[in-house]
């Protein structure tokens, strides 16, 4: 029996970060019920999609559910959603702040219907504050963050991630926030409501980098596909294809030089401090080193390790 199996879910999202929280719930074993409006459903039907509209990127966060089509904008579809509500553990939404309030279907309109229902709003600013309405996309919010400003190489300007990890970092987020409602539900007997943000999820991948501000008063550097301050954790050039090192550790970090064979440097004192300071004489000599042999032939050799 999957974790989730006698768990019952209303999925009212569109596009990625509420479908794949709700889509992590189905993968557990709920029974996700996903909510469209017939005239305009979810918008990533429409990317990669034949004539049923199964494209990848709806697949994606959708798949294992299952889809009803209802008009929020008339009070027949208000009401087949409330009725849906009195037999739901959880409700899921990703409108604008406010929205739902307006068609009573926001939390404290749920709760009248279902007192232990566990109901999760998914918003880019969060309900409050002078952002709240606003719309966002994942590669806003990693631009507004901050997160976009940390990716990328020093001399390049700052680069948005390629994978909606916002999306999907945010939809995770919720997904565990549910989960543990649903078990605190089980002790306490009490729903409650869940308000999750993209900006929240941004600032928590990037929590070192806060940290690390907050203590220094300056932002970490950008380092690219590499490191600022060691270079067996970065990307070379081999003979065929590139190699990316993940020589960390002192230990990792004399293993490499073994296998590179530079007995002398594998003697050498490995430590943080040390890696610092001879950061650009070994990264050249890596340089050099790697492109005597291919991609291939160095992972296997170092992977022995």
């Amino acid at each position: 029996m999957q974790p989730f199996a006698d768990i019952r879910v209303l999925d009212l999202t569109h596009v990625i970060a509420g479908p794949f929280c709700a889509y992590q719930l189905a993968a557990l074993g709920a029974d996700v019920i996903k909510i469209e409006p017939p005239r305009n459903p979810d918008i990533s039907r429409q990317s990669d999609a034949d004539a049923t509209g199964f494209g990848a990127d709806f697949v994606a966060q959708n798949a294992n559910k299952r889809a009803i089509a209802v008009d929020l904008k008339t009070s027949e579809g208000v009401e087949i959603v409330r009725r849906l509500i009195k037999t739901a553990d959880v409700f899921v939404e990703n409108y604008r702040a406010g929205a739902l309030a307006k068609l009573g279907l926001d939390y404290a309109s749920a709760k009248k219907i279902n007192a232990d229902i566990i109901y999760c709003s998914i918003t880019g600013f969060g309900q409050t504050g002078p952002l709240a309405k606003r719309t966002a996309y994942d590669n806003v919010v990693q631009a507004y963050s901050g997160l976009m400003a940390a990716t990328g190489d020093a001399a390049a300007a700052p680069t948005k991630v390629g994978p909606p990890v916002l999306d999907y970092g945010t939809g995770m987020q919720a997904a565990f926030a549910i989960a543990a409602a649903l078990y605190q539900r089980k002790v306490t007997g009490r729903g409650q409501y869940i308000d999750v943000a993209m900006l929240d999820s941004a600032l928590m991948l990037m929590g070192s980098h806060i940290t690390y501000y907050r203590r220094h008063g300056k932002l970490a550097a950008r380092s690219g596909n590499g490191s600022d301050t060691q270079a067996g954790y970065g990307c070379y050039e081999t003979r065929r294809g590139l190699l990316m090192l993940g020589a960390y550790t002192g230990a990792q970090y004399k293993n490499m030089w073994k296998v590179l064979g530079e007995d002398e440097y594998a003697a050498a004192p490995a430590t943080v401090k040390t890696m610092r300071k001879n950061f650009a004489r070994d990264a050249a000599r890596i340089a050099e080193l790697v492109r005597a042999k291919t991609a291939a032939q160095w992972e296997t050799e170092l992977n022995r390790y």
